[in-house]
């Protein structure tokens, strides 16, 4: 819903990918699927808003209707890469097997933590 006297530019493919990329970067790079951390969440969006220039808040609705790829299903031009389905199945194991007391304090999923990454599996 657009207040009375506003305006609405429709998202550009461009910016959604762009939005998408920047928040593969600043968000699930270090949290992965875990969104429960909220100031990093507003942290990624506020940092999408200025790269594409736009307000927070529009950047803060697109993530929170279509999710991570900023972008409808019909505005998307490409399949999703093998290897990137590969690893979104290998995230839902390690999910699997975090132990009750990870999943409460939002430890990454076994061998998604900064330290696995740079021990190597």
């Amino acid at each position: 819903m657009v207040a009375k006297g506003a305006t609405y530019t429709k998202w550009t493919t461009e910016e959604a990918n762009r939005a998408a990329t920047l928040w593969q970067k600043h968000f699930m790079e270090r949290y992965g699927d875990d969104e429960r951390s909220l100031a990093a969440r507003n942290y990624a969006l506020t940092i999408i808003a200025r790269a594409i220039g736009r307000p927070f808040e529009n950047v803060y609705n697109r993530h929170t209707y279509f999710g991570p790829t900023f972008a409808s299903a019909k505005h998307r031009d490409s399949v999703a890469h093998h290897d990137a389905l590969k690893e979104m199945e290998r995230r839902r194991e390690a999910a699997h097997r975090r132990t009750l007391t990870s999943s409460v304090f939002g430890d990454p999923p076994p061998g998604y933590s900064a330290l696995d990454k740079r021990v190597g599996p």
